[in-house]
């Protein structure tokens, strides 16, 4: 098992870097920039279930079966790491609007892989190898972590819901968003899972959690600049001081 955990822990990492190059290059053909010429497709929902479905699986087996189902750490780390993904897989695919745009199964694939070796990595980087002491629970470290993780999974539903709300029942096409944190970003929705793993990754104070923080990062920034600039060419009254990701910087 650590052999396995050292290689796919670097493997996320490496691959961190290329796929922020490529993402800027590349949209990835889901959503808004969902396109033909991918292979077959399914409905967004059934894939959201799916793909997300291993991180739901991985982490909850290694905290069952790692011997600390006791320690209360872990339980608030499996708790916290369940309410994001249980939210994904299983909610968020619910609520989705029923005109919602097909997913290429090999946008799928990729996801799912990635999945399943993320799960891994923090499933047992966190529940198997780190011995956390019920001290942690009231340092600085976790208490911040914990803060940052819960603002931006807010920050991450409430962009949601404002996004689901914008056209009424029967109504396709897009609009500019203006509630919440949109009046400043362009994805605060992406903001809001970026903090997330960021703080995971400061509670946790683990290698998992930084190498899942970095890979969102990578996948999430270049994500928001394709949908800046997709919303500057399709809305010429788009807002111009409005940034990707990041108020007033990115």
């Amino acid at each position: 098992m650590n052999t396995f955990y050292r290689i796919f822990l670097s493997v996320e990492l490496l691959i961190a870097a290329p796929v922020f190059i490529l993402l800027f290059f590349v949209r990835a053909p889901y959503g808004k920039f969902a396109k033909s010429g991918w292979g077959p497709a399914v409905r967004a929902p059934l894939a959201w279930f799916f793909m997300e479905l291993p991180a739901v699986a991985l982490p909850a087996a290694f905290f069952i079966f790692s011997g600390q189902p006791t320690n209360m750490l872990s339980i608030i780390f499996i708790i916290i790491w369940e309410v994001h993904y249980i939210q994904r897989t299983f909610i968020y695919p619910a609520l989705m609007n029923r005109g919602s745009h097909k997913m290429p199964i090999l946008i799928i694939l990729f996801s799912t892989v990635f999945n399943l070796l993320n799960g891994f990595i923090n499933g047992f980087g966190i529940f198997s190898l780190h011995d956390y002491g019920t001290p942690a629970i009231i340092s600085l470290r976790f208490i911040s972590g914990a803060a940052i993780f819960t603002g931006g999974f807010f920050i991450n539903m409430r962009s949601d819901h404002i996004l689901r709300n914008l056209r009424v029942p029967g109504e396709s096409g897009y609009k500019i968003p203006e509630q919440g944190l949109f009046r400043y970003v362009c994805s605060p929705h992406y903001l809001g899972e970026l903090l997330e793993w960021t703080g995971w990754a400061v509670m946790t104070w683990s290698p998992a959690g930084a190498a899942f923080m970095c890979f969102t990062a990578a996948n999430l920034i270049p994500r928001a600049y394709s949908n800046l600039k997709w919303y500057r060419q399709t809305f010429p009254d788009y807002p111009v001081k409005r940034k990707a990701i990041i108020p007033l910087i990115l």
